[in-house]
């Protein structure tokens, strides 16, 4: 120990350079291979420098030590993309353990866990479980880096020397070498928690290298804090690295998993990560911030100074003013914005998994975790409350709202915004198969879970956010379905009332996690998609992001659209589809046909759909006023008609959008199959609103069907003549020229019968 002492106040100016080229290196998101290399060098002066004072390993002191150099060397082997000779630098730890016959028993245990018929358990002497302790930190390193590189050991032969990859990624074939390693990693953590304190941590290179910084921040604890002096009631530095180094060997376990396709154990794992990076991230943060205070090596080294004179004034100068805040290699700041992500992408899994029982309650947590870290709610458990609040909201110093966490916010409400959207429409399907679903009553009692338990995936108390959220989307989506009172009949029909207040979050879990089938549950469900949308339009807007700004906006429009089947009253339905026309109008209006003729032939198309819908619905509230002898027929009469001009007007704005031949008739031979058949629905669809035209007398009854006649007729010879040009084309098969191929031999005589005076039945 002595020796070992020596030799590190001997290289200490080495260790010196070494302690603030880590500090600087590891503050860029992906270390250059300049840097890197660098750092290298450095790493394998001191290895030298090592083993010619230690020629042999005599102790496992020594062999901690010369074991951490070589996994720093394999580290930087890793992120300049060669884990192939990471590898070979690791397995020779391995190899050199065997020279030191207790080090080799104990990785020898962690690697062929042998249980005992009795304890049932793997059974470690005292003497092994002492230098187990001191080990603990290098094997849970060593094992990690070993599984993120294992795979390149095969792959390097296969692969162009200029091929680079991401060193934390694995492959299908090397997924089950890297659990083996992963899963030594593991047994190393619950061995150090079976047989240790819950807030001291093994020895790290950190706690050699920093060891000035280290000793500041373990000191740093108040006699308050703890219950004797020397046993802190706070994970030391120490533990936290251990921590931090758990958390990584649970994130490759989901890589890995994932590729050995095992999907449900790696949906444990990355839920277990998230919720790990939670619970430590304040106390790796104020590790990071601590650091800050921390001075830096003002002079530079003597030895090899003149070797790395030119790297640091191109490098450390711009670096040091770029990065005023020094942190180790373990500590990692927690980003709401990143944890966010994966939180809302780990949804998409559970949103599978669950298609089968139809309860999305996993995935609901999982977005609405999600929204709640990003928006920096208060949703944190008492547990960690105080250790981790401070670490969701932005620095004072960064005020402003980065581009990318804007997009990121959006992207995770439009998650939101589909994933009720998905929801809509399996609850539309359900109630048009099964239209009784409607009148029944909202099952309140079946799959709920406990308030409190809502959130408990990620250790969140998400009750009062979930609350608030809903009861701020009924206050700001107010105008989207509450301008016109409810029937009685569903009045009577529903257990929650429209004040968000009323409810239980246990009912808003239960209603915002399955397929609605009732007016009530839809229409939470509807406005949960809505603000979904909203807030991801605040940053999709047209002016710059047009194409994603239009999509959210079809998709509001189909959510409408799904909502208008929960309705069973007309004049409601009417005010939904109203709405749903007035969203693609505005969309429509500022789109430049030139610029965006795509998405303008989809608006238009499916306005005049909308249109057309309204129409038939006020048609059918004529023909029950009229039945009825009431004297304001006429006027729905009248709104019917001039619905379905304004859909025709739309549908030949969609076809003007194609090119036209030189007789100025449609030209389609350049149309593709879907083209032709958008513009062979748009003839289709005209003839039948000319057919549906309420006539105010016989001349104009006899105009709307020759119109209609001379549309489907049109339909019949596109048809047909496309046909010809293409034998094997399906459109002939289409229901719709069925129709129109009936409707041209019936027609005609129905003009006949029109033009001789009889009086012809709608």
């Amino acid at each position: 120990m002595l020796q070992l002492q020596q030799f590190l106040e001997v290289n200490t100016p080495i260790l010196s350079e070494l302690r603030n080229l880590e500090l600087i290196r590891i503050k860029l998101p992906s270390p250059t291979s300049r840097i890197s290399l660098l750092t290298r060098r450095i790493y394998i002066e001191l290895l030298t420098q090592f083993d010619e004072t230690f020629p042999k390993l005599c102790t496992s002191v020594h062999f901690l030590h010369w074991a951490f150099i070589r996994t720093r060397i394999a580290n930087t082997f890793l992120e300049c993309s060669e884990p192939n000779k990471a590898y070979e630098w690791l397995h020779v730890i391995l190899a050199n353990s065997k020279e030191i016959s207790a080090i080799h028993s104990v990785i020898h245990k962690l690697q062929h866990p042998v249980q005992s018929p009795v304890t049932k358990s793997v059974v470690y002497d005292k003497s092994e479980l002492i230098l187990f302790n001191l080990l603990a930190g290098l094997l849970q390193t060593l094992f990690n880096l070993l599984a993120a590189s294992a795979y390149c050991k095969r792959r390097v032969t296969s692969e162009p020397s200029n091929t680079t990859r991401d060193s934390t990624l694995l492959t299908h074939t090397d997924a089950i070498t890297s659990l083996d390693w992963l899963q030594c990693a593991k047994r190393v953590h619950e061995l150090y928690v079976e047989h240790n304190s819950p807030y001291t941590g093994p020895t790290f290179w950190e706690t050699i290298v920093l060891k000035d910084l280290i000793y500041q921040i373990g000191g740093d604890v108040s006699i308050e804090e703890s219950d004797m002096d020397w046993l802190p009631k706070r994970p030391t530095p120490e533990r936290l690295f251990f921590e931090h180094g758990y958390t990584n060997t649970i994130f490759l376990l989901a890589q890995a998993y994932q590729l050995a396709d095992e999907p449900v154990h790696a949906a444990v794992c990355c839920q277990l990560t998230l919720s790990r990076q939670l619970s430590f991230a304040q106390p790796l943060k104020e590790l990071a911030q601590f650091a800050k205070s921390f001075p830096n090596r003002s002079r530079p080294r003597a030895v090899s100074a003149r070797r790395s004179k030119d790297v640091n004034q191109s490098i450390f100068g711009q670096m040091r003013r770029r990065f005023a805040c020094y942190v180790s290699f373990a500590v990692q700041p927690f980003d709401p914005v990143e944890w966010a992500t994966n939180a809302a992408a780990l949804s998409n899994y559970y949103l599978s998994s669950e298609e089968g029982n139809g309860y999305y309650y996993a995935t609901l947590e999982c977005l609405v975790s999600a929204c709640a870290i990003i928006d920096r709610a208060d949703v944190l458990h008492p547990d960690v409350t105080r250790k981790s609040a401070s670490c969701l909201h932005p620095s004072r110093n960064h005020p402003h709202v980065t581009d990318k966490e804007q997009k990121a916010r959006a992207n995770i409400y439009r998650g939101l915004g589909l994933f009720g959207l998905s929801l809509l429409e399996k609850g539309s399907i359900a109630v048009t198969e099964n239209p009784k679903l409607l009148h029944e009553r909202i099952q309140t009692n079946t799959n709920l879970h406990a308030a409190e338990d809502f959130g408990a995936m990620f250790q969140l108390r998400l009750g009062l956010f979930l609350r608030r959220l809903v009861s701020g989307v009924n206050a700001v989506g107010s105008t989207s379905l509450s301008l016109t009172s409810k029937s009685d009949s569903q009045m009577k029909l529903s257990p929650v009332t429209a004040n968000a207040e009323s409810a239980s979050v246990e009912t808003y879990v239960n209603m915002l996690a399955t397929c609605p089938t009732t007016y009530d549950a839809a229409a939470l469900v509807f406005r949960l998609t809505s603000h979904g949308f909203s807030q991801a339009s605040e940053y999709y807007t047209v002016d710059e992001h047009c194409s994603d700004a239009v999509v959210l906006g079809q998709n509001l429009s189909k959510a409408y659209r799904l909502m208008a089947t929960f309705e069973l009253n007309e004049s409601r339905q009417c005010c939904i589809h109203k709405r749903r026309i007035d969203l693609l109008d505005r969309l429509l209006r500022p789109l430049s046909r030139k610029h965006y003729q795509l998405l303008c032939r989809q608006l238009m198309f499916e306005l005049a759909g909308a249109l057309t819908t309204l129409r038939d619905l006020k048609h059918q509230a004529y023909e029950h006023l009229r039945d009825a002898r009431s004297e304001s027929h006429p006027h729905y009469a009248r709104k019917a008609n001039a619905l379905a001009r304004r859909s025709l007007t739309v549908y030949q704005q969609f076809l003007d959008t194609f090119p036209r031949s030189g007789s100025q008739s449609l030209s389609t031979e350049a149309l593709s199959e879907d083209e032709f058949r958008l513009v062979m629905l748009a003839h289709f669809y005209s003839a039948r609103l000319h057919s549906k035209m309420i006539p105010a007398n016989r001349t104009e009854g006899i105009s709307n069907v020759s119109k209609a006649f001379s549309q489907y007729n049109y339909v019949v010879s596109l048809v047909d003549s496309h046909l010809r040009r293409h034998p094997t084309s399906t459109i002939g098969q289409a229901e719709e020229v069925g129709i129109a191929r009936e409707m041209v031999s019936l027609l005609p005589v129905k003009l006949n019968r029109l033009a001789r005076g009889e009086h012809l039945n709608e």
